[in-house]
């Protein structure tokens, strides 16, 4: 008699993320996408609904500035990248079911301001309790959680 083992395969998080990444960059890479037009992708890993890769060409390189406004100004994320023609930007720290407000400001002075709208977090989302800190102590640095 022979015995059989049964199971349910699942594919790893890490494929998945794998086939999320290899699509959003085919999509990007048959497309147009420009700093006025640039493909927006939320939660372009699986695993952060607040986050999105931002992507677009500039005909010659340049530096970006993105920032992720606050809902007060001492929340804003700003980050200089550098330069580059094919810009492929991480976008963290957005607010769950809000328009959130991203600007990308071009090392020429252009700016284009985009507003990335996110959905509630599930039910289960946990919740950040409590998290005190000082900005010596983060030396112009952030934490992210998960």
């Amino acid at each position: 008699m022979q015995k059989t083992v049964q199971y349910d395969y699942k594919e790893s998080l890490i494929d998945l993320q794998n086939k999320s990444e290899d699509a959003i960059l085919k999509e990007f890479n048959n497309g147009i996408y420009t700093v006025e037009k640039p493909l927006i992708k939320l939660n372009p890993y699986l695993i952060n609904p607040l986050s999105a890769l931002l992507l677009f060409r500039t005909e010659r390189r340049q530096a970006v500035t993105l920032t992720v406004y606050g809902k007060e100004n001492a929340g804003n994320i700003v980050h200089t990248f550098p330069a580059n023609t094919n810009h492929i930007l991480p976008v963290l720290g957005l607010y769950a079911n809000y328009d959130n407000k991203v600007s990308i400001r071009l090392q020429n002075g252009k700016e284009h301001i985009f507003v990335v709208k996110t959905e509630p977090l599930k039910e289960d989302a946990p919740e950040l309790i409590s998290m005190q800190t000082t900005s010596e102590y983060m030396r112009g640095d952030m934490i992210f959680l998960t």
